[in-house]
C-alpha cells in the first residue's frame, strides 16, 4: 500500500504521480535525476562532495565480527566470511535474491518501543514524498539495499526493471564487509554504539540509462550516503547528476529512503526527493525540470516498491505450492 505525503507548505502535491502511474515507464527514461558522461567523471565525484548532501546527526550501525590479532584467529574469519559469501550466493538463488528470511525480523516490537526509538515526522522528509508498507522483514530489506554481498539491487532493480546497462557499484568506503549483514544477536538494543561507525559511509554508482523519445542513451553517477543505521531504522541519501540532458550540468536531485522496522516481517518505507540548483535555476526552466525530475523519481520509488513486492509474492506462493 502506497500513501503519498502532502509537500510541505508551497510545494506542488505528488499525489499526481499516483495519478500518472500509467506513465511510469516514460517517465523513468526522462531524466532519473542527473547524470554525466565518462569524461566527466572526476568532475562528477568532486561536485557531488558530502557537503552538497544533507546529512543528519542520528546513525548508528551494525557489527557482527570481532578482530582479534592472532594469525589463526583471522586466517579462521577470513574462511567464516568466504562460507558465509558462498552461503548467500546460494540463498540469493533459491529465493530470488531475497537471501532467507530471519528470525529477528519475525519479532513483536511493542508500540511503545516503536514511538520511542523510530522518531521520523514529516519534515524530516525532502520536498515531495511518498510512503510505502512492506511486506518484508527489516533486516532483510536491509540487506537487499545496502549489503554489498546481496545483488537484488543491481540485477532485479537497477537491470531486469529499469533496463540500465553498464553498472558499476563501489564499496562502501568504510565498514564495507559489516553494512547491511544481519545482526548476530535477536536483542534489537544490542550493538547500538557499534553502529554508530557507519554514519557517513558512502558508496558511488554509475549506469547507463536507456534511450527515451527526447533524449539518447546516457550515464548516470550517484553517490549515496548513510544517514541513520540501527535495528529500529535505517536512513540513506543519494545525490545524482546528469549534465547530459539539457541543463543537467546545473541539477543535482536528492533522494532519501527511510525505512522502519515494524517487527512481524513488516516494514514502512518513506521515500523522498527534491532538486537543487547549486549554480542556479535556468531562467524559465525551473519549474519543468523539477516536475520532470519528480516525476521520474517517484517512478523509480515505485518501481523499487513493485519489485520488492513482486519477489516476495513469488515466494508467498512457491511456500502455498509447497504445503
Amino acid at each position: 500500500m502506497a500513501v503519498v505525503d502532502t509537500p510541505h507548505a508551497d510545494k506542488t502535491n505528488s499525489q499526481q504521480f499516483l495519478r500518472n502511474n500509467d506513465n511510469e515507464s516514460h517517465q523513468n527514461n526522462i531524466i532519473k535525476n542527473s547524470i554525466i558522461t565518462k569524461e566527466e567523471n572526476n568532475e562528477c565525484w568532486d561536485f557531488m562532495t558530502p557537503s552538497k548532501v544533507r546529512s543528519n546527526t542520528d546513525s548508528t550501525l551494525d557489527t557482527t565480527y570481532d578482530t582479534e590479532t592472532d594469525e589463526s584467529a583471522v586466517l579462521y574469519a577470513a574462511q567464516e566470511e568466504e562460507d558465509d559469501d558462498a552461503e548467500l550466493l546460494e540463498q540469493n538463488k533459491i529465493n530470488n535474491c531475497l537471501g532467507p528470511k530471519l528470525k529477528i525480523d519475525e519479532m513483536e516490537i511493542e508500540q511503545s518501543t516503536i514511538q520511542s526509538h523510530v522518531n521520523h515526522y514529516p519534515s524530516d522528509n525532502l520536498q515531495h514524498s511518498v510512503t510505502y508498507d512492506m511486506n518484508i522483514g527489516f533486516q532483510r530489506l536491509r540487506r537487499i539495499m545496502l549489503s554489498t554481498k546481496s545483488d537484488f539491487w543491481i540485477e532485479r532493480l537497477t537491470k531486469d526493471e529499469l533496463n540500465n546497462t553498464d553498472v558499476s557499484r563501489t564499496e562502501w568506503d568504510h565498514h564495507d564487509s559489516q553494512i547491511g549483514l544481519p545482526s548476530s544477536s535477536t536483542k534489537l538494543e544490542d550493538n547500538q554504539e557499534e553502529q554508530k561507525q557507519f554514519m557517513g559511509a558512502q558508496r558511488k554508482t554509475s549506469y547507463r540509462l536507456p534511450k527515451s523519445l527526447f533524449i539518447p542513451s546516457t550515464m548516470g553517477y550517484d553517490v549515496t550516503t548513510i544517514i541513520n543505521y540501527d535495528n529500529h531504522k535505517f536512513t540513506f541519501r543519494t545525490a545524482t547528476k546528469t549534465p547530459k540532458v539539457p541543463f543537467g550540468n546545473r541539477i543535482v536531485t536528492h533522494s532519501q529512503i527511510v525505512v522502519l522496522n515494524k517487527g512481524f516481517n513488516k516494514t514502512r518505507m518513506i521515500c523522498s526527493m527534491e532538486v537543487e540548483f547549486p549554480l542556479g535555476p535556468p531562467l524559465g526552466f525551473a519549474n519543468k525540470i523539477r516536475e520532470a525530475a519528480k516525476a521520474s523519481t517517484m517512478s523509480f520509488f515505485h518501481s523499487m516498491q513493485k519489485t520488492v513486492s513482486k519477489f516476495v509474492e513469488m515466494e508467498e506462493q512457491e511456500e502455498i505450492e509447497k504445503n
